[in-house]
């Protein structure tokens, strides 16, 4: 996706992911937030935080590569 940050000093990045299905409820599967000066261009790895407790979860990850204009 594209958006435009216009305050980079205080913009935070959030990746959320979400199981949708029509069998059951929209289930949480993890996320993870970054501020986006800490960000880097390229591929990335992020290891989601899974749970009631947001606990980092070694098996659920993202794969991204982040391009910055």
């Amino acid at each position: 996706f594209f958006t435009n940050i216009y305050c980079t000093d205080l913009a935070i990045v959030r990746f959320c992911v979400k199981d949708f299905n029509s069998t059951s409820a929209n289930d949480f599967v993890g996320e993870y937030s970054i501020p986006f000066s800490s960000i880097r261009p390229g591929f990335s790895q992020i290891r989601l935080n899974t749970g009631q407790r947001h606990l980092p979860d070694d098996y659920a990850s993202l794969f991204v590569r982040i391009h910055i204009e």
